[in-house]
């Protein structure tokens, strides 16, 4: 049988290898972790069809496919100015790991307090962490309640060190139209004539 100190310690390593996990997990670079990252749900439009007048026969039928409502993950980075901002999508991880401009939602300390937060709660321990609840239950204590050690700060510090580290963020550059450049190369050449 274990005595109480080494359920103590498979606790906090079990808590220890959890939180490492989300962490990770929320601020890590994908979409849905970026402060940019805009989850837009299109509301279906309703086609506006005239009943004043009479519409014409049509000879052709057209198939109209409407898809359910999806939603879309849209870059926000530089919408307070619309005329530079190019409207980027970013639904995968790819484009979010190679985004210069991704800044996650929370800090690590956020993300520490965030699970401690959900620690306190037994239902959602039960449920997410069943082991963890076990054990818990075996010793009658809360493991969110015990402060980290100085070995379980360093590794979730060295953890931080290997995630990619904040850009410093630059102004949305302006939109490029191909043809503005076609016409004033134009204008020149013609004024040398």
């Amino acid at each position: 049988m274990k005595s109480a100190d080494e359920i103590r310690k498979r606790l906090e390593k079990i808590r220890m290898r959890c939180l490492r996990q989300y962490c990770s997990d929320v601020l890590s670079k994908k979409p849905r972790n970026c402060m940019f990252n805009l989850e837009h749900v299109p509301r279906p439009q309703k086609s506006r069809i005239p009943t004043e007048m009479e519409m014409v026969p049509r000879t052709v039928s057209t198939l109209v496919v409407v898809e359910p409502a999806t939603p879309v993950r849209l870059c926000m980075y530089g919408s307070t100015k619309p005329d530079l901002w190019n409207g980027d999508l970013c639904e995968d991880d790819k484009t979010a790991q190679a985004c210069p401009y991704f800044t996650a939602k929370v800090t690590e300390e956020q993300a520490t307090a965030e699970f401690n937060e959900l620690m306190s709660q037994d239902d959602y321990v039960l449920e997410h962490h069943k082991d963890m609840a076990a054990l818990q239950w075996v010793l009658g204590e809360r493991i969110y309640k015990s402060p980290l050690s100085l070995w379980d700060r360093f590794l979730l510090w060295t953890d931080g060190l290997r995630r990619p580290q904040k850009h410093k963020l630059l102004p949305p550059t302006e939109p490029v139209d191909p043809l503005e450049d076609l016409w004033r190369n134009a204008d020149v050449e013609n004024s040398g004539k």
